[in-house]
């Protein structure tokens, strides 16, 4: 009945594959999409880094080159008076004074002529000189300069960008007055690859000290300026880059996340496509080539399960099966009918004769072909690709095989191995409801016990303790040695302890139990089915170590019971 509630466990791995592929259809693009994206933010970010490299080496050269015209200004004591009676004599006492001495090369105006001329990018000149009312100022437009006041000088902001210079005298070392040298704002942006990235970002440098700005490149909202300056990491919608540069200068960059997300789009829907493209074709071959096996697997375990309830006039189709199913089928069916004409022989002989009929007939069931058949639905499975039947009927052989055999002794890793098959039986039954643990002393693995010592323990907890409405059963299984100096015989004991967490027994039937494991005597109670394979153990081991074998019951503090389980341990007495 238990079969009948459960789907076919092939349809069941069918749905969980198709499952599998349509969640990986969803989740292919959005791993796409952030990988993508990081990758995309990371070169946005190395290429700013570059171009704030760029800005960075233009502004040291400027700053450099600012110090030259400096020097050029005051290069001697000539040139320095020079400036000095041109800031403050008028434009035509200084030019007849110049002519009268034949100081050509002195004249301000045609030096500054030469300074634009030596450095072109240069917007404007401003020379201030101490004492003086009026700066000269030299432009583009007027490389000779001129004389103005102050207040009438104007600089668009974040267009140029000025560096300032102190003057003096060389024969004093004091002061002369300074001189400021304007560059426009696209002798720092030259020389940069015009990617899309670097055309569309915003870039400002900032007097980090004065908290203004000084050049810019796009416009750059007043609010989002002030919050770049204020040191802000984030802004909504845009990735931000700084540099500080040695002149007390920030370089800020800002780009609209915009432009990544269109760099990610079209590969994202490439990709996309494919994986759904592929997602069909990895579908429709699956349901193609493994629907049909799944509905004959189907097919045979609802017309086993019929039979299993006493139909035994069911059989299963064979018309509809395919290469090793059909024989399969086919035995099954051949089998089936043997069963069902042997079941109608015994029912027409007479009582006296009913025993001897069974034995007879039971004696015709060769086990090797049954093992053998059971071989060939494993290999089978494995061919089909259904490797957890392939391990089911697999455990199941064994288990058969070693409850026949003659032997009476095994070893504990052999005792073991058997007992993880029975259990593997259970856990493949009720997937997810019971974790095993089973932890053996590497010393205790060879040694030597009665056959069926620990497998009528753990059958007991399967029929009595675990409960498989629950999904956190526990079952552990433990082996070590231990050394026992005060013991008179033998200084070392073999134990072995059985846990579980399932629903225990109450403190009066385990008292009872224990008192009848240490007395031998069995109690007659209504599981009385429990006693006798767990006294059917304790007796085994009773005459098999000379009476120096316990076996004994405890509660569990997690719940359940802990069956302990020593014996002495003489390392001769192992396999070898």
């Amino acid at each position: 009945m238990s079969q009948k509630k459960n789907p076919n466990r092939f349809s069941r791995l069918l749905r969980y594959y198709a499952t599998l592929i349509l969640v990986l259809v969803f989740l292919l693009p959005l791993v796409a999409v952030y990988l993508l994206y990081q990758h995309n933010v990371n070169n946005a970010l190395a290429e700013l880094n570059l171009m704030h490299y760029h800005i960075q080496t233009e502004l040291s050269q400027a700053d450099q080159d600012t110090q030259k015209i400096a020097q050029k200004l005051t290069e001697s004591t000539k040139q320095i008076e020079a400036l000095r009676h041109y800031a403050n004599y008028s434009y035509q006492e200084s030019l007849e004074s110049f002519l009268m001495n034949r100081q050509y090369n002195l004249y301000l105006p045609d030096k500054l002529y030469r300074l634009h001329r030596e450095f072109q990018d240069i917007t404007s000149i401003v020379i201030h000189v101490d004492n003086a009312k009026e700066l000269i100022v030299s432009t583009a437009d007027n490389t000779r300069g001129r004389k103005m006041m102050p207040s009438d000088i104007s600089k668009e902001e974040g267009k140029e960008i000025g560096f300032d210079r102190p003057l003096f005298d060389l024969r004093s070392g004091h002061s002369l007055g300074q001189v400021q040298v304007n560059y426009h704002a696209d002798r720092f942006f030259q020389g940069l690859a015009e990617s899309p990235l670097l055309t569309k970002a915003q870039t400002v440098v900032v007097d980090a000290k004065l908290k203004r700005m000084l050049l810019e490149r796009g416009k750059l909202s007043h609010d989002k300026l002030q919050a770049v300056i204020k040191g802000e990491n984030s802004l909504s919608g845009y990735l931000i880059s700084r540099m500080e540069t040695g002149e007390d200068l920030l370089i800020i960059s800002l780009l609209p996340k915009s432009i990544i997300w269109q760099r990610v789009t079209g590969p994202v829907l490439v990709i996309t496509l494919i994986t759904i493209l592929v997602a069909g074709i990895l579908l429709a071959l699956l349901y193609r080539f493994f629907g049909a096996y799944s509905n004959q697997v189907h097919d045979m375990v609802t017309t086993l399960n019929r039979i299993g309830e006493g139909q035994f006039y069911y059989r299963i189709r064979e018309a509809d099966k395919q290469d090793e199913l059909r024989e399969i089928t086919h035995s099954i069916n051949t089998m089936l009918d043997q069963y069902q004409v042997n079941i109608q022989e015994l029912y027409s002989m007479e009582a006296r004769e009913h025993e001897a009929i069974l034995k007879a007939l039971q004696s015709q069931i060769n086990p090797h072909f049954m093992y053998n058949t059971l071989e060939f639905i494993r290999m089978s499975a494995l061919t089909e690709g259904a490797d957890e039947l392939a391990d089911i009927v697999y455990d199941f052989a064994a288990l058969l095989r070693n409850n026949i055999s003659d032997e009476k002794e095994t070893t504990l890793e052999r005792e073991l191995s058997f007992c993880r098959k029975y259990i593997h039986l259970y856990q493949v039954r009720y997937p997810n409801k019971l974790q095993v643990e089973i932890e053996v002393a590497p010393e205790c693995q060879a040694f030597v016990l009665p056959k069926f010592t620990l497998q009528p323990l753990i059958e007991n907890y399967f029929v009595h303790g675990v409960d498989f409405a629950r999904s956190d059963n526990h079952l552990t299984i433990k082996a070590w040695v231990e050394d026992l100096p005060d013991h008179a015989s033998l200084t070392s004991w073999l134990w072995i302890q059985v846990s579980d967490n399932g629903r225990g027994m109450s403190p009066e039937t385990l008292n009872a139990l224990n008192q009848g494991l240490r007395e031998g005597a069995r109690p007659i109670e209504p599981n009385g089915r429990q006693s006798i394979g767990i006294f059917n153990v304790a007796e085994r081991l009773h005459h098999y170590f000379g009476g120096e074998a316990t076996l004994s019951y405890q509660i569990n503090e997690e719940g359940g019971v802990r069956v302990w389980l020593n014996c002495p341990f003489n390392p001769t007495h192992s396999a070898s």
